[in-house]
């Protein structure tokens, strides 16, 4: 039986050692949080979008790159930028978000190092995501509010380093 400590650790590790090209990996946890404070176990595709597209509204107001590769940048920050400028409107920019943003980051958000973690924190379809048990014993831990601002420091730590390598540091 799943203990919270395992739980949190998994989390933890997904968040500090995850293969991070993007930051959509961070997006993802605080989207999971999100759920569980909303006591949502399913949201569909079209939900899911929306919480990104709130989640990076708000962190893409100090403009960091949010991608590794120095020459391009996400979907979701393509789809806020037509959204601040007016060539998209929001809701144009959550079906951006909800066809193009996720390809990667559902399937690969439980590996760390190339390998599968033991606990599940969602299941997922081509209609949306699942919540497990795991993601509520994280999220309504005792832990939340630190695992939160973990999150936040990691996301903070990958845009200066995405930052640093467009200046050529």
């Amino acid at each position: 039986m799943l203990t919270p400590p395992e739980a949190m650790d998994s989390f933890r590790a997904i968040i500090e050692r995850g293969k991070n090209t993007s930051t959509y990996k961070m997006a993802l946890a605080l989207a999971i949080a999100r759920m569980v404070e909303g006591n949502k176990r399913y949201v569909n595709k079209r939900e899911l979008a929306g919480l990104f597209f709130e989640i990076y509204l708000d962190r893409l107001e100090v403009d960091m790159p949010q991608l590794s590769d120095p020459t391009k940048s996400t979907r979701v920050e393509q789809a806020i930028a037509g959204f601040k400028s007016g060539t998209l409107t929001k809701e144009q920019a959550i079906s951006r978000i909800e066809n193009e943003a996720f390809r990667d980051v559902l399937p690969r958000f439980h590996t760390v190092n190339g390998v599968q973690v033991p606990v599940k924190f969602y299941s997922y379809t081509s209609s949306g995501l699942s919540l497990t048990d795991a993601a509520f014993m994280v999220f309504q831990s005792p832990e939340r509010d630190k695992l939160l601002q973990e999150i936040h420091r990691k996301w903070s730590l990958l845009e200066e380093t995405f930052a640093r390598s467009r200046l050529g540091e």
